[in-house]
């Protein structure tokens, strides 16, 4: 019998990692699509 590995993905709202960009640097302009691709990156590493 083989054993199927599920792999699960922790992602933040997206409002929630602007606010974490933002809170970093309160004067830099990101896109939603640059927020995406941090939060999709953030899940992929674990």
């Amino acid at each position: 019998m083989e054993e199927k590995k599920e792999s699960v993905l922790y992602t933040f709202p997206m409002h929630r990692v602007n606010r974490m960009i933002k809170g970093e640097n309160p004067d830099i302009r990101i896109t939603q699509e640059a927020v995406f691709l941090v939060n999709f990156f953030n899940s992929a590493m674990d």
